[in-house]
């Protein structure tokens, strides 16, 4: 259990490191990340009595971290965020095939729309979405994040209030599920 604390508070040690830590120590939430991961795997592996719980750790944890990650990012926008009307220049869409990792080499297709953007002093020059935003010409209100650690989002995309619910169940669902590590017998300490 204490393992998972550990790891859970690296994940946010992660966020905290990407968004608000010192400039030019990208890689170091990256470590962290992956060192939380593997502390919290690992002691699951050595206390546990059958291999369902560090198999579900194993699974579980990275998404507790993206949860924590995406959770920081939105804060920030909600935070330090300035909004703007930005007007759209160029809108362009390219396609590209990825792997998707399905049997015999399966391909998926990816679509981006690259929006160039004349915005507010201080403002992004363009926005990358999954999704065409606006049309060429059209007023597109944006949120970005003056620091330039976090990509610019529609405005109406940031988040409120309700940031911190997914991350919430997944701390709660990891620390139950590492509970599971070591069974409790009566009569041992």
């Amino acid at each position: 259990m204490a393992a998972s604390l550990t790891a859970v508070g690296g994940f946010v040690a992660t966020g905290w490191l990407d968004f608000y830590g010192p400039d030019g120590w990208s890689w170091l939430g990256a470590v962290v990340a992956l060192l939380a991961t593997a502390l919290g795997v690992g002691v699951a592996f050595a206390l546990a009595h059958h291999m369902a719980t560090p198999v579900l750790l194993l699974l579980a944890l990275p998404f507790c971290g993206f949860f924590i990650h995406n959770a920081a990012e939105a804060r920030v926008l909600a935070e330090r965020g300035v909004s703007g009307a930005c007007r759209v220049n160029d809108a362009r869409t390219s396609a590209t095939s990825v792997l998707n990792g399905a049997p015999e080499g399966g391909t998926s297709t990816v679509t981006r729309t690259v929006h160039r953007l004349t915005c507010p002093k201080g403002g992004p020059s363009e926005l990358d979405a999954a999704t065409a935003e606006a049309r060429p010409g059209a007023t597109l209100d944006l949120t970005w994040d003056p620091e330039r650690r976090v990509g610019p989002r529609p405005t109406a995309d940031v988040p409120g209030n309700s940031v911190l619910i997914l991350p919430a169940l997944a701390v709660l669902a990891v620390l139950l599920l590492a509970a599971t590590t070591s069974p409790f017998r009566p009569g041992t300490r």
